[in-house]
């Protein structure tokens, strides 16, 4: 049986070993709200995917003149215009050059599939089916990185205001 007696800090403010710790939580408890602070609001999954719908259009509307641009001498012979390995098309061979092509002094596998199947709908005729493609991916990558940084950080307005940032530049 607990007695004041037993604890000089009870027996000097009154309290009983019951009444003490009721005292101690209800102060824990106080300390805890004090320091809380309001959850921000958060937008439910149909907005957020409509939000990266918008996004995903808004990117490709930005980017829809590059339809009509032609090809440029900063990198594109070396990648698409004096390239002879794309008339490999997306072939057994193709896909292997691209798996294994350091062309460009790099190694980029996605880059040399999507030029190949670029290669193979447009030829060198249609320069602008080319841009288009990557605006395409442009937009997809966008939605991509705002739901890896939302996973990440657990907040999708600021990963949506990051990508947007990244994908309308």
């Amino acid at each position: 049986r607990s007695t004041r007696a037993e604890c000089p800090a009870l027996r000097v403010r009154g309290l009983s070993p019951l009444n003490a710790r009721n005292e101690e939580l209800r102060s824990v408890e106080l300390e805890a709200r004090a320091t809380q602070q309001a959850a921000p609001a958060r937008l439910s999954r149909p907005w957020q995917a409509s939000l990266l719908a918008l996004l995903f259009v808004a990117v490709l509307a930005v980017y829809a003149g590059v339809r009509s641009h032609g090809f440029v001498s900063f990198d594109d012979p070396i990648y698409v215009t004096a390239n002879p390995a794309l008339s490999l098309g997306l072939s057994a061979e193709g896909v292997t050059w691209a798996g294994t092509s350091f062309t460009g002094g790099n190694w980029h596998p996605v880059t040399w599939l999507t030029h190949l199947g670029d290669y193979e709908r447009y030829q060198l005729v249609e320069p602008g089916g080319h841009h288009l493609t990557s605006a395409l991916l442009h937009a997809l990558a966008a939605v991509v990185l705002a739901l890896a940084l939302t996973l990440l950080s657990g907040s999708f307005g600021r990963s949506f205001v990051a990508t947007a940032l990244f994908a309308l530049h």
